[in-house]
């Protein structure tokens, strides 16, 4: 995802649980760090600039203060300071224009809507609203990875894929 912050500046994830930032400017990572021993799918700035949520494989989407990633190595111990878990594993996780919301798509078939997550603590036990979806797309179509209308100003206005016939 792009780094509101900075336009040449990027965040990225590695199939191997992986994630870093990239400044384009000079071609440098400022941070390269393992958030997960699986594959992260998606990685969402907050526009406070300092939360990021990740969403993968490890059925979790975790929320992390990158100002505590400065200065740290490869290798070391990071914890999120939110955690929601899902049965099966997360397609994405993206925060709403204004930040207010948090829309994970799982493969659990749903679609997962959480208020104020960049202001809680610990595991998140159950989203402020959940709507079943069908997610399953089979070996040959890409995820379907729900995202928020970039420009939406009533909070409530996301686009996602659907395999329901006929398409609603």
């Amino acid at each position: 995802c792009y780094d509101h912050r900075n336009e040449e500046c990027i965040f990225l994830s590695t199939s191997l649980g992986g994630t870093g930032h990239i400044d384009l400017r000079v071609g440098k990572m400022t941070f390269d760090l393992s958030l997960s021993n699986k594959k992260i799918n998606s990685v969402s700035l907050h526009p406070n600039g300092h939360t990021l949520a990740t969403a993968g494989l490890d059925c979790e989407v975790n929320l992390w203060d990158i100002r505590k990633f400065t200065g740290l190595q490869s290798g070391s111990k990071l914890k999120p300071f939110t955690t929601q878990i899902s049965s099966r594993s997360i397609n994405s996780a993206f925060f709403s224009p204004s930040g207010k919301n948090l829309l994970t798509t799982t493969m659990a078939n749903t679609l997962d809507i959480i208020s104020d997550a960049h202001l809680q603590n610990g595991l998140i036990k159950n989203p402020n609203q959940r709507i079943k979806h069908h997610n399953q797309t089979g070996r040959w179509l890409s995820t379907f990875m729900a995202q928020w209308h970039p420009t939406a100003t009533n909070e409530e206005l996301f686009v996602v894929g659907s395999m329901s016939k006929p398409r609603r």
